[in-house]
């Protein structure tokens, strides 16, 4: 095992140093992680000094404020300067601080996965120093010390109760809330109406995405992680069937919003209208149209119609939305083919802008090659000796991972996989995301139900919130998706709930603008 000699310490694997980098920095960022840690909390367990001297600092500061120190502790440091007569130390706690500098203003810290990291840790601490003890007792030929250190071991455990009382455990409900009242897993939702109806992604949830073939799964996977790399969070993507080449250009055009060369020049963007714009039917003084677009039952061409002038209208969709009947228009934008030099730039911009420290990695093997017991491995070797994890999963898609146990039908071994996925979405504390193939054909315009799962209904009782992505030849000529509740298991959900989700598939984004088309 790699071990190294830290500021004077006794021998410290890199395992110990990551655990307790880790436990400093959720005792510094979060206040949740300071209340549930500080049970099992003990200084003389912890192998690295600076380690200790700063747990200390702010163990004091909570005491003080009933809050984490957060940025707070570069001052704190600078009060304590004096403390701090080792220049070696000195340094490790410099080289520390700055290294968590990105943590300050991040909200997204996997505190649950976290906390058991930290027992777990000091279990094996407490379990290291009595053996120890033994030993040397043996050495002595000091039986009776021996046998009394062990009697002597207490468990070391963060607290826990079964059960909770719902009117008497007032304190221990206010604990799984923010401040602000959210609930502390949230992660982040969709924007417009889409995110209405689907509401709130958090950890713990494995979630699905469920779609005919080439009916644009990767698409919005891919939208789903750089949304949650956007909003703050590391994010794993595995794809089985891409190479990471044709991935990263449809990131690129993701960020970009830009074509391929072969689709560079005039691009129909979709954008919402109401119908009762087109015909003039609409009474309002406030429409901003006044040239008819369907005349006769036909519809006018995009050429003539801007040539007519004609301008869709939107004013009920944000005034008066009961009286807004969506339908579908086009603006045209004349855009540039993207280029390798420019998505790069542009990478390196959202780097040092946006990422703050955030990582998004990309995995892609070949189909059949993984399993979730094989995905553990690679997550263990990234927190081992990287100190990642990520906090969104997405795998495209489940259907084409193995199993982590072999069954003689197929079905039950895509129901293993189902399974697998939902069981790492609650031992990680993260937020696992995969798309399925539907049962309906890829030409067949029917909407997928609520039994359409492909090969076995059983993944809808598995799945904590899962959409279906429907679409005719008519609608997908003018980019318009209709997206349906197909599961939302923590909250009111009606299977007649369905959005008009805006895409233009061109220029890598699936989700443009969403709009209710009925809402019960």
């Amino acid at each position: 095992m790699h071990r190294r000699r830290i500021a004077g310490d006794t021998d410290t694997t890199i395992a110990d140093v990551r655990v307790e980098r880790q436990i400093i920095t959720g005792l510094i960022t979060s206040k949740q992680f300071i209340v549930e840690v500080m049970p099992v909390f003990r200084s003389e367990a912890m192998k690295l000094s600076f380690a200790k001297r700063v747990a200390s600092w702010v163990f004091e500061y909570y005491k003080n404020f009933n809050d984490a120190p957060n940025k707070n502790i570069q001052g704190v440091y600078q009060q304590k300067l004096g403390e701090v007569r080792d220049q070696a130390e000195q340094w490790l706690i410099e080289e520390f601080l700055a290294s968590i500098s990105n943590e300050y203003e991040q909200g997204g810290l996997n505190v649950g996965y976290l906390v058991k990291g930290a027992e777990t840790y000091f279990r094996r601490r407490a379990i290291e120093e009595v053996q120890a003890k033994v030993n040397k007792c043996l050495i002595r030929g000091d039986v009776e010390g021996g046998e009394e250190a062990i009697s002597s071991f207490k468990r070391v455990a963060v607290p826990s109760s079964i059960g909770l009382d719902p009117f008497r455990d007032r304190q221990l409900i206010r604990e799984k809330f923010s401040d602000t009242g959210v609930i502390r897993d949230e992660l982040f939702r969709y924007p417009g109406d889409l995110g209405q109806m689907l509401g709130m992604f958090e950890r713990g949830y494995f979630g699905l995405i469920v779609g005919a073939e080439k009916r644009g799964k990767t698409f919005w996977l891919i939208d789903f992680g750089l949304r949650a790399l956007f909003k703050g969070f590391n994010v794993l993507f595995i794809s089985f069937e891409m190479t990471d080449k044709k991935m990263w250009l449809r990131m690129a055009q993701w960020y970009m919003g830009l074509p391929l060369e072969r689709w560079a020049g005039d691009i129909l963007i979709p954008i919402f209208d109401c119908k009762k714009n087109m015909d003039s039917s609409c009474t309002y003084q406030s429409r901003v149209n006044r040239v008819t677009l369907i005349r006769g039952g036909k519809q006018l061409q995009f050429d003539e119609a801007q040539k007519l002038g004609y301008t869709p209208c939107v004013y009920c969709f944000k005034n008066r939305r009961e009286e807004f009947i969506p339908t579908v228009w086009q603006k045209k934008r004349v855009l540039k083919a993207l280029t390798i030099d420019d998505a790069l730039r542009k990478a390196e911009e959202i780097e040092q802008s946006i990422l703050r420290g955030r990582r998004f990695k990309l995995l892609c093997l070949p189909a059949k090659s993984l399993n979730i017991e094989g995905l553990k491995a690679y997550l263990n070797n990234w927190e081992y000796y990287e100190g990642w994890m990520p906090d969104v999963i997405i795998t495209d898609y489940a259907d084409k991972m193995l199993p982590d146990k072999n069954y003689k039908e197929y079905r039950h071994n895509i129901y293993d996989i189902i399974l697998s996925h939902k069981a790492l979405a609650g031992e990680r504390n993260i937020l696992v995301m995969s798309a399925s193939q539907s049962n309906t054909g890829r030409d067949e315009e029917r909407d997928i139900g609520s039994g359409d799962y492909a090969e076995d209904i059983r993944k809808r009782a598995e799945i904590d919130i899962g959409w279906s992505l429907n679409q005719n030849a008519q609608e997908k000529a003018v980019g318009l998706m209709r997206v349906k509740t197909m599961a939302v298991r923590h909250d009111y959900s009606n299977a007649a709930n369905q959005c008009y989700v805006l895409q233009q598939l061109k220029i890598g984004r699936p989700i443009l603008n969403s709009c209710f088309i009925r809402k019960f």
